[in-house]
């Protein structure tokens, strides 16, 4: 796919919510601002415990949820498993800046439906939601 992602495409996420979830604040703002500037209606949670009281009242309106697995408290393969007990065919894209092979094919195994690397290419972030959702 060569599809180039440029401000004149800002309406490809009209009508799609999608949910950030990453214990590093400028990674949630960069992501927002990004789906935002691309009309994706965007929720974020700067833990799994938020993440699963917004995931709670809005499962029937997210799209998609992008999570981090690794962040204090709860980590996102624990996260993954809770929101896929709340709903079982929500679609989650795992992320991590390090490689974890055995948590990422675990989260995989389990029922995520992609893993993206950090830091994100924001014309690969973009084109990978778009696929999915």
């Amino acid at each position: 796919m060569n599809e180039e992602f440029t401000k004149k495409d800002q309406s490809i996420g009209i009508g799609k919510i999608i949910m950030i979830v990453d214990d590093e604040d400028y990674i949630r703002e960069a992501c927002q601002e990004i789906l935002e500037n691309y009309s994706y209606n965007v929720f974020v949670a700067d833990s799994g415990k938020k993440a699963l009281k917004i995931f709670d009242k809005e499962k029937d309106n997210i799209d998609l949820i992008i999570l981090d697995l690794s962040m204090p408290e709860m980590d996102g393969f624990t996260c993954l498993n809770k929101f896929l007990k709340i709903k079982k065919n929500i679609k989650v894209i795992i992320s991590s800046g390090f490689i974890e092979n055995d948590k990422a094919s675990q989260c995989l195994e389990a029922g995520a439906i992609g893993f993206i690397k950090k830091p994100y290419h924001f014309k690969e972030f973009l084109r990978m939601i778009k696929e999915i959702i």
